[in-house]
């Protein structure tokens, strides 16, 4: 029984440290790094400048389907200010986010999660969840749950000023 404990206590340990707890509001960034479906790497260091909202979301997800109109709407309208919205796919394979974007018309660089962008914010247990952070790599926001849509822009204008 004792070693069973044993390893039981170091399989917590290590994916404590392995899935690390999200960053929270007023933080720096942590660094991430994924490679999007054209081929891309995206890192948290090539956007700095930019007003970044990283959602996580996945094709199963209702609310997140639900909330990726208003996300592509909103690259649109700002990308050309400094938006840049970044979507990373809580998936196990890159077929049905591949047929999602295209079918929907993503127009922003999306990519599969894996182990190190879950060691720098969790792995999130309820998605969507979306991170906006500003020009300089801070967090403005953390929230979990669909947005709403007209408040989150406001957020989003606010950083862009």
């Amino acid at each position: 029984m004792k070693p069973l404990l044993a390893g039981l206590a170091l399989f917590s340990a290590l994916s404590a440290s392995l899935w690390a707890e999200a960053p929270k509001v007023g933080e720096p960034q942590p660094a991430w790094h994924f490679t999007d479906l054209q081929g891309n790497v995206v890192t948290a260091e090539s956007l700095r400048g930019k007003v970044v909202v990283l959602d996580f979301w996945a094709t199963w997800c209702g609310p997140c389907k639900g909330e990726i109109p208003n996300l592509i709407k909103l690259e649109k309208q700002y990308g050309e200010q400094g938006l840049a919205i970044v979507g990373v796919a809580v998936e196990g394979s890159e077929a049905p986010v591949r047929k999602y974007a295209r079918t929907i018309g993503i127009n922003y660089p999306v990519g599969l999660s894996n182990d190190q962008i879950y060691a720098a914010f969790g792995q999130p247990d309820t998605i969507p969840a979306n991170y906006l952070i500003d020009r300089n790599g801070v967090i403005r926001d953390a929230r979990v749950g669909a947005i709403n849509a007209a408040a989150y822009e406001k957020k989003i204008l606010a950083l862009l000023q």
